[in-house]
């Protein structure tokens, strides 16, 4: 029978066994689970998982800590924002399409500000990636839909 972690007594353990581990004669009196694991060994196991879980946070925190720095977003999200700008200028565009390049510029704006706010830094680093990920797409199809866009012109300037 195995030994309490907390007491040191054996478990339910029959005469020979105590004397062999010297463990005293009262039993444990700490619960088991269904498992038969005692309540500090189930405490314990959560402990450590929470544990690996915030190691596992800081190691991807420090993997991409520059994709995830608020400095990264904030560019990205101005340089996004002066994309929409430029693309709403100076490419024929339909009135849902400016409109939709107005909203994003503003929401870049918006984007920018919050990466200045304490609240930005405790967002989690997944998300931080994913946000990084996902204006870099942006900014990809922005490009390309201003490039395949039709020249006003047809002299090369």
């Amino acid at each position: 029978m195995p030994l309490c972690l907390p007491c040191g007594r054996t478990r339910n353990a029959p005469a020979p066994l105590r004397a062999k581990t010297g463990a005293s004669k009262t039993q444990c009196t700490s619960r088991v689970t269904a498992s038969g694991r005692s309540d500090t060994e189930t405490v314990m196991r959560k402990l450590l998982h929470n544990v690996a879980l915030v190691w596992k946070e800081l190691r991807k925190r420090h993997t991409h800590a520059r994709e995830i720095s608020p400095e990264t977003i904030r560019r990205l999200a101005d340089d996004l924002s002066h994309l929409a700008e430029l693309a709403e200028r100076n490419v024929p565009l339909s009135r849902n399409e400016a409109c939709h390049l107005h909203t994003l510029r503003e929401e870049m704006r918006s984007l920018a500000d919050m990466t200045e706010r304490p609240e930005f830094c405790r967002l989690s680093a997944d998300r931080r990636l994913a946000l990084n990920e996902s204006l870099q797409r942006s900014q990809e199809k922005l490009l390309a839909s201003i490039q395949a866009a039709y020249s006003s012109t047809e002299k090369v300037q």
